[in-house]
């Protein structure tokens, strides 16, 4: 559950809003940070000349991170890793299996549940 809240929270640096962020929209990319979703754009992408620079480490500017955060949101990277943190959020509920059913693993489903429809 922890890895699909990770990966929702990615997402959400691309493809989420601002104000209920509460920071702005690629700032994962502006600190230099590799996420899935990024890293699934990467692998289907060619040609990008910030793509050496990010990987060493590199900063991009204001114009490159908003011009890279639009690219992975057109490619499909978002609805893929959105796919990967669902699988892994069914695979949480799924674990639950062997617990008896009870008022804690349904607090428990409904937060797999949670992890994967946030928008914040």
């Amino acid at each position: 559950m922890g890895l699909a809240f990770q990966i929702v929270d990615d997402v959400l640096d691309y493809a989420g809003d601002e104000a209920s962020l509460g920071k702005p929209v690629g700032s994962d990319l502006r600190g230099g940070n590799i996420t899935l979703p990024l890293i699934l754009y990467v692998q289907n992408a060619s040609g990008n000349h910030w793509i050496p620079r990010l990987l060493d480490g590199r900063r991009l500017s204001d114009d490159e991170v908003r011009d890279v955060v639009a690219q992975v949101v057109a490619s499909g990277a978002i609805e893929a890793s959105l796919h990967e943190a669902r699988r892994l959020a069914e695979a949480a509920k799924q674990a639950l299996d062997p617990v008896p059913s009870g008022p804690l693993t349904d607090i428990l489903v409904a937060l797999a549940d949670y992890v994967v429809r946030r928008r914040r």
